[in-house]
């Protein structure tokens, strides 16, 4: 389970930011000047160095959402890549020879919404809505086009819960249609 270590592994390392986050917070809040000391905190405000930690913590719910998408949007891929590798396993005809190359060649090229429908099946059409939204959420973060207005945001609980969920499902039937995890 790549992807699933890969998410969880993000998901603590968001986790023990905000608790750090929070642990900075508290010594700002106590004027603890021995925790602040060398670090960018010392010389701050305390309204400053509050309004600097809570940007932080809204950056790295973002940043977790960002990187687990890479991570999660990587292993659909290689999921229907398998699948695909599916079309050679009696002895392929040149026609699924040829197809099979060139959906392998362009996969990585399909828009996401496309790929998530075609999992629907295998995860739901529940958790592919989810998935959805969050990548709707995702493009605007990492683009922030100021003609698009801001899609409804998605905490990363959510984005972490969804995403486990379906990579779980996807490595589990891969796994049970193949023998081996995509």
């Amino acid at each position: 389970m790549r992807a699933v270590e890969a998410i969880e592994e993000i998901w603590l390392t968001y986790q023990v930011t905000k608790d750090a986050l929070k642990v900075a917070t508290h010594g700002i809040n106590r004027g603890a000047i021995e925790l602040l000391q060398d670090t960018f905190f010392v010389n701050s405000s305390t309204d400053k160095a509050k309004s600097d930690l809570e940007t932080c913590r809204r950056a790295a719910g973002d940043y977790a959402i960002l990187s687990m998408w890479a991570i999660f949007e990587r292993h659909v891929l290689d999921a229907l890549v398998s699948e695909n590798g599916k079309m050679l396993d009696m002895p392929p005809s040149d026609f699924n020879s040829s197809l099979h190359r060139k959906i392998g060649d362009a996969i990585e090229y399909w828009r996401s919404n496309d790929v998530l429908d075609l999992i629907r099946p295998l995860v739901g059409p529940d958790l592919v809505g989810k998935a959805k939204q969050i990548k709707q959420y995702r493009d605007w973060l990492a683009h922030r086009n100021p003609k698009k207005a801001s899609p409804s945001n998605v905490p990363p609980t959510v984005a972490y819960q969804v995403f486990s969920d379906i990579s779980r499902l996807l490595s589990i039937h891969i796994s049970d249609l193949t023998g081996k995890e995509p």
